[in-house]
This record gives structure tokens, C-alpha cells and sequence, in this order.
């Protein structure tokens, strides 16, 4: 009677270890999986989405503040031209060229 309880165990730890090794792993590769995943998204992708972000918008702004200050340059640089006009030389103050040979 022992002898049959001894193959009755044995058959069954045989048929049914492989069935319960391999849920075990998949158990643990579905928890790895999650792990790097978790991983990927956390460390990687969202802090690169968050710096893009930022980084757009500083230079959105960059870009509104060079047209503020484009547009107040041509606003204020009107007089600054008529100013460029006066202080150009006349033609008295040329000299002509002699070739000394």
C-alpha cells in the first residue's frame, strides 16, 4: 500500500511540477515585465516629455520676447536713421586718388 501512494505522489509531483514551475515563471516574467515597464515610463519617456515641454516653451517665449524687442527697435529706431543721414560725409570731405608711380 505505501509502494502505491509513493507512484501515486510521484506521478502527481511529475505531471503536476511542470504546470506549476511554468506558472511560476510566467508569475515572475509578467513582474519583470511590469518592473522595466514601470521603469521606462517613469524614468525615461515622462522626464523626456517633461523637458521637451519645458524646452518649447522657453523658446516660445524667447521668440515673443525677441518680437517685443524687434518691435520696439523699429519704433524707436526712426529717429536713429535720420540721425544716420545727417552724419553722412559730403562730398567735400573727398579726397581723389593719385597713383604715385
Amino acid at each position: 500500500m505505501s509502494n502505491y501512494w509513493q507512484d501515486f505522489f510521484i506521478r502527481k509531483i511529475l505531471t503536476e511540477l511542470p504546470l506549476t514551475l511554468w506558472i511560476m515563471f510566467r508569475v515572475i516574467f509578467l513582474v519583470l515585465v511590469a518592473i522595466i515597464l514601470y521603469k521606462l515610463i517613469f524614468d525615461f519617456i515622462i522626464p523626456i516629455y517633461r523637458a521637451s515641454r519645458d524646452l518649447r516653451s522657453r523658446f516660445k517665449d524667447m521668440n515673443q520676447q525677441m518680437g517685443d524687442n524687434m518691435n520696439q527697435f523699429g519704433q524707436s529706431s526712426n529717429p536713429g536713421r535720420e540721425r544716420d543721414a545727417v552724419k553722412k560725409p559730403s562730398d567735400k570731405d573727398y579726397i581723389d586718388f593719385e597713383e604715385v608711380k
